[in-house]
């Protein structure tokens, strides 16, 4: 009798395992962090366009951030998609990979856990790093304050890496490295529909 139950048991135990792993990818904001479901509570996305001022002359950034809700008042960590208005035609669906030369569209990751702050290394997800990608389509695009700027990611792969930003140490050189083991992190859905605004970060 006791090996029947230990069997049962035994298989209810595979059943829940093999269910926690399983993600429904096709919900809005679904997150797999290697093999099993992130969550991550988001503040609604936010339009941002931030002046960069290079030599003589004056370009403009263009994000949308997803901000991570919890501890984080400057709406600074969280997902942050970067991209460049004159590459974009609305209503085409827009691939970029890490080993692309156009550095214009990618996606990252700030998390608020995670770092090596006895280090001043930062860990940031990209998909710029590794065998990083996104896919991305913007429906409206006006890229100036105030326009409007609706979308969706509708899936990214973003590898993590610690970052080493020499404004923190500014006597170490900047580096990077990755983490003993591979981080990955799949994204899905992330639907944004929001206003830009100027941004000083």
């Amino acid at each position: 009798m006791k090996n029947i139950f230990f069997s049962i048991g035994l298989v209810l135990l595979v059943l829940l395992i093999d269910c926690s792993r399983k993600v429904d990818i096709t919900k809005d904001f679904a997150m797999v962090l290697n093999g099993n479901e992130y969550k991550v509570n988001l503040d609604p996305p936010v339009g941002q366009i931030q002046e960069i001022e290079s030599g003589f002359s004056i370009s403009n950034a263009y994000t949308v951030v997803f901000p991570t809700r919890s501890l984080n008042r400057l709406k600074l960590q969280g997902f942050e998609l970067a991209f460049d208005p004159q590459t974009i035609t609305p209503g085409q669906v827009i691939t970029s990979r890490a080993n692309d030369r156009d550095y214009s569209l990618h996606v990252s990751y700030y998390p608020i856990l995670g770092h090596k702050f006895n280090e001043q290394k930062m860990l940031i997800y990209s998909s710029r790093s590794a065998n990083g990608s996104i896919k991305v389509r913007f429906d409206v695009l006006e890229p100036e304050i105030g326009g409007r700027v609706k979308g969706v990611i509708l899936e990214a792969v973003l590898y993590g890496f610690y970052d080493s930003d020499s404004e923190i140490s500014p006597r170490e050189p900047r580096e990077s490295r990755e983490p003993e083991k591979p981080q990955k992190l799949e994204i899905y859905n992330f639907v944004f529909d929001t206003t830009f605004e100027s941004s000083m970060f």
